[in-house]
């Protein structure tokens, strides 16, 4: 039992890092898309 509980512990420390990556990227992935909404308003204007 104590071992399945640490097995899991080490599971979501992992997965907590990849999914704060994964915002992070995601994040960053939004800013770039406004910014290019961003440009690609200033030519439609």
């Amino acid at each position: 039992m104590t071992a399945l509980l640490s097995l899991k512990f080490h599971y979501n420390q992992l997965s907590g890092e990849y999914s704060e990556r994964r915002a992070i990227s995601k994040e960053l992935r939004l800013i770039l898309n406004q910014r290019r909404l961003n440009v690609q308003c200033h030519f439609t204007f």
